[in-house]
């Protein structure tokens, strides 16, 4: 199969992108003023190993489909979705024979992730092609993709890497050796104070930061044909190929601009009257090196009354300890980064009647805030602080989680068992939010404990340990490896109270049957 350049001798991290859920997209639509789209069925261009689309694929009633050109990818996907019984349609097509599939649907929900920027533009033009005859009318797109003017600071190390491979190598040669190679030589390059290093500190500190990032991920990043990093309106240009307008991006910083930027700033971009020019000048403000972002295909604005309604409705539930959330934010836009106080009349007492973990619709948080949530732009900021401080999620129906959770067991279970010899999964599906949780190793292995009929503290710690000591696995704290059993097991012991204090919230979320 022709790549066109994309490397498939590698595979992608198991990453999760929420941005990628349907649910948190007619979100986003709501608490923006627009009105959410019916999602019935789903598709990914490009899904890597295809973990989000399992997820969402398991933990909703919304039909995926997607395709990736790296096999070992698309085997991986069945894989998931075999075990699940999840039902998505898993293909390993080019973009342009998947545009071609006799046998595909319209679609309500377009994802790409990581795709755009990396590969050339005749594969971006079929990316347009799909949306354009595939997604229905109302329908949304969610895309994501370097920018300028923030990546322009790498192009010179990405330029070193590449062409270093390409002209003092084999092409024989691994993509990941290809990688090491590059940056050996970018480091020789440092060492004999080449000049564009030496005088170039934003780019000194942006390659001590990405160092620690998988070797995977650099490859992908770095080492293909194809790295096309335009600025937003280039994007719009292209995309509007697709007959699709820019809705928002796919985070809520742009809605708090007090919080954001400066009297100055504001004044300036309130003088913007076209949208498009405005989110360039807010990369332009922000040195913006990568954008998240939903597109429509035809929206229509909610009046303020029909908002109101809507969020009424809306089902909210907490996900973290109350007495662990902090009363404070950061925010950060580019350079830019500040922390901000909230008030604990409004916020407080918000987080207050979520205490229990139990789902709650805006309209009983109103009715038992007695007068302090009756104005909706408090209540659409305080939704949406939350959301970002990854606190506050959104529930799905009983009626919806009762019909999901079956195969969010499936596929979560078989993630748990993952757990036993590797860690590349750090996410479990929950059938209450209809998208995926955080979760660390322990975690994984303590809730295994437990489907395996295990129920004291010390049992759970004595499950673990006796794993990672088949595997010869000791733990690494704080950098410095952790070598005796005694210490070993008070280590587990500590991340066991924390899970165990956890676990109701756990069980509120319904990521597994039984427990």
């Amino acid at each position: 199969m022709n790549t066109d350049g994309y490397n498939i001798d590698i595979d992608y991290n198991y990453g999760y992108y929420r941005e990628l859920s349907p649910l948190s997209f007619r979100i986003f639509c709501l608490l923006r003023g627009i009105k959410p789209p019916q999602i019935s069925s789903a598709c990914e261009l490009g899904y890597g190993n295809a973990l989000s689309m399992n997820i969402h694929s398991s933990t909703s009633n919304v039909k995926w489909w997607g395709t990736d050109f790296n096999p070992s990818h698309a085997n991986f996907a069945s894989e998931l979705s075999d075990i699940s019984e999840n039902g998505a349609k898993i293909y390993a097509d080019s973009f342009l024979d998947f545009l071609h599939q006799k046998d595909l649907p319209d679609f309500d929900f377009i994802g790409l992730h990581g795709i755009y920027s990396w590969v050339d533009e005749k594969n971006r033009g079929y990316l347009c092609d799909f949306i354009d005859k595939k997604l229905k009318v109302g329908g949304g797109v969610y895309i994501s993709y370097n920018v300028l003017p923030g990546f322009l600071e790498l192009l010179p190390f990405r330029n070193v890497l590449k062409n270093y491979a390409d002209f003092m190598l084999p092409k024989s040669k691994s993509t990941i050796s290809k990688l090491d190679s590059g940056l050996d030589f970018f480091e020789k390059l440092s060492e004999v104070d080449a000049a564009f290093i030496l005088k170039n500190e934003a780019l000194k500190s942006q390659v001590e930061k990405i160092k620690d990032f998988s070797k995977s991920y650099l490859a992908h990043e770095f080492m293909n044909e194809s790295w096309e990093i335009m600025d937003f309106l280039q994007i719009y240009k292209e995309l509007s190929r697709a007959n699709i307008n820019f809705a928002f991006p796919a985070h809520f910083q742009s809605m708090w601009q007090h919080m954001v930027y400066n009297d100055n700033q504001k004044e300036l971009l309130d003088s913007i009257d076209n949208i498009y020019f405005q989110e360039y000048t807010r990369d332009l403000m922000n040195n913006n090196r990568f954008r998240k972002d939903y597109w429509l295909k035809g929206a229509r604005r909610l009046t303020q009354a029909e908002q109101k309604n809507l969020i009424s409705k809306l089902r909210v539930v907490l996900i973290e300890p109350r007495e662990n959330i902090e009363l404070s934010i950061d925010v950060h836009a580019g350079t830019f980064a500040k922390r901000f106080n909230l008030s604990e009349e409004l916020y407080g007492s918000f987080l207050d009647i979520l205490a229990d973990h139990k789902p709650k619709t805006i309209a009983e948080i109103i009715k038992s805030g007695n007068g302090k949530f009756d104005n909706l732009a408090q209540i659409i900021e305080v939704i949406t602080v939350l959301d970002t401080k990854r606190v506050l999620r959104y529930a799905q129906s009983d009626q919806e989680v009762d019909l999901v959770m079956e195969k969010t067991h499936r596929l979560n279970f078989d993630i748990l068992q993952r757990a036993i010899t590797e860690d590349n999964i750090s996410v479990l599906g929950s059938a209450l939010l209809g998208e995926g949780i955080e979760i660390n190793r322990f975690e994984k292995l303590f809730l295994l404990a437990i489907i395996e009929g295990r129920k004291t503290l010390k049992e759970h710690i004595d499950f673990v340990w006796e794993i990672l000591k088949s595997q010869n696995q000791t733990i690494i704290k704080q950098g410095q490896l952790i070598e005796s059993e005694e210490d070993n097991i008070k280590e587990i012991e500590s991340f066991a109270k924390v899970f165990h204090k956890k676990l109701p919230i756990l069980k509120n979320l319904k990521i597994l049957k039984g427990i």
